[in-house]
């Protein structure tokens, strides 16, 4: 079975960022996971591999997940992301920037986030 696209995932806990693998590979993605934003920023520099979602952690050494995505924004702007907080004030933070999943986070549930928002993604694509 091909991959349904390829992921970056951000976390600075290594266990969390290893379920995390796990539950999307599981569900059909390739993923390549980064400790940091600054390790996230070098894969995406990176010609390849070509991700197509970013699922980042907010609170994360250093520069926050909040911080990449604005990054992100300006030298990727189509690239989406979601957001994973074990913070509940987190989630009451603008969600412009993608949509925010609360840790514990549910297998299904990031799976099916991940799908809806990339299908949101290629949906807009294939109608320009």
């Amino acid at each position: 079975m091909a991959p349904r696209g390829t992921l970056l995932v951000v976390d600075d806990d290594e266990g969390v960022r290893e379920v995390t693998e796990a539950i999307l590979r599981d569900a059909g993605f390739d993923v390549v996971s980064v400790s940091d934003a600054v390790g996230a920023l070098q894969v995406l520099e990176s010609s390849t591999p070509l991700i197509d979602l970013v699922v980042t952690d907010v609170l994360l050494e250093g520069m926050d997940g909040f911080a990449l995505a604005v990054i992100l924004r300006k030298t990727r702007p189509k690239l989406p992301i979601i957001f994973l907080s074990g913070y509940s004030g987190a989630a009451t933070l603008d969600g412009a920037l993608g949509p925010m999943l609360n840790k514990p986070v549910h297998a299904a549930e990031l799976a099916d986030a991940v799908s809806r928002v990339l299908g949101e993604v290629r949906g807009r694509n294939d109608r320009r």
